[in-house]
C-alpha cells in the first residue's frame, strides 16, 4: 500500500540515513575488522592517525545510532522538539491509522539492542559523566564493542524492513552498501606506499628528501609523540609517550 506523504517522506528520510550509516560502518569494518593485515598496515603507515580515527569513528557511529533511536520528542514541556527517529515513525503510522504496519515489539527490540550504546553516548561520547571520570572506585564503562554496534544495526534494519515489507512488499539491503573509493581502495594505496618505502630502504637512488618542519626533521623523532595504535577489539591501545 502507498504510504501517505506525511508518513512516507520522513520514513524515506530515516531509511536513507540508515543506509548511509551502514555504508560508513561497512568501511569501518573494511579497515579495522574484516581485512587481513589491515591493522598492521595502518599501524606501520600512521599509527597515531589511524588509532585516533578508529576511536572517533566508533564514537560517531554510536552517536548516529542513538540519534536514530532517540525519543520522538525532547525538551521542556513548554517547548517540545520533534525528532526524526524510529519512534516518530511509529507515532506517524498510528496517527494515520496504519497501526498494522507498526512492527510488533519492534521498538522494544531496538531499545534493548541500543541500551549499552546509549550509556556510552551519554557518559563518554557526547558527555563526560562526572562519576565515571572523577571517582577512582567507580567502574568505568567498558569499551564499545563491534558486536554491540552490529546488534543495534541489525535491530534497526529489522524494524525498518518490517515497515517496508508491510507497505510495499520489498526489503532494503541496508547492510550491503559500499561506495566507490572505500576502505579497500585506501588500503591498496597504503600497500603501494609500503612497497615504495621498502624500495626506498633498499635503493639509495630512489630515496626522498625528508620532509621538515622548521629546521627539525619529522623522521628524526625529535618531538615527543603520543603513540596510539589501531586495535582489533575496537577500543584502541592505551596511549604512551616516547621522546
Amino acid at each position: 500500500m502507498e504510504l501517505p506523504d506525511e508518513v512516507r517522506e520522513p520514513f524515506v528520510n530515516v531509511s536513507f540515513q540508515t543506509a548511509a550509516l551502514h555504508e560508513r560502518w561497512n568501511m569501518y569494518r573494511q579497515l579495522y575488522a574484516d581485512t587481513d593485515g589491515a591493522l598492521e598496515l595502518m599501524n606501520a603507515s600512521a599509527s597515531a592517525f589511524f588509532g585516533n580515527l578508529q576511536r572517533l569513528w566508533l564514537d560517531y557511529t554510536v552517536i548516529e545510532i542513538c540519534r536514530l533511536t532517540d525519543p520522538a520528542e525532547t525538551g521542556p514541556k513548554t517547548n517540545r522538539k520533534q525528532n526524526l527517529t524510529l519512534e516518530k515513525i511509529t507515532f506517524l503510522l498510528r496517527e494515520h491509522g496504519l497501526d498494522r504496519l507498526v512492527p510488533e515489539d519492534g521498538l522494544s527490540k531496538v531499545d534493548k539492542a541500543c541500551r549499552p550504546l546509549r550509556q556510552h553516548r551519554n557518559r563518554w561520547a557526547a558527555h563526560l559523566d562526572f562519576a565515571e571520570n572523577t571517582d577512582p572506585n567507580h567502574r568505568a564503562l567498558e569499551g564499545t564493542a563491534r558486536a554491540q554496534i552490529e546488534a543495534a544495526l541489525n535491530a534497526i534494519r529489522e524494524f525498518l524492513n518490517e515497515v517496508h515489507f508491510a507497505s510495499s512488499g520489498e526489503h532494503w539491503a541496508y547492510e550491503y552498501g559500499v561506495p566507490i573509493g572505500d576502505g579497500h581502495d585506501l588500503l591498496e594505496c597504503l600497500c603501494r606506499a609500503e612497497a615504495f618505502r621498502e624500495l626506498e630502504r633498499t635503493n639509495w637512488r630512489v630515496r626522498l628528501h625528508r620532509r621538515s618542519v622548521g629546521d627539525r626533521s619529522i623522521s628524526e623523532g625529535l618531538y615527543p609523540i603520543t603513540e596510539l595504535r589501531c586495535s582489533p577489539d575496537g577500543v584502541g591501545d592505551e596511549p604512551s609517550h616516547d621522546a
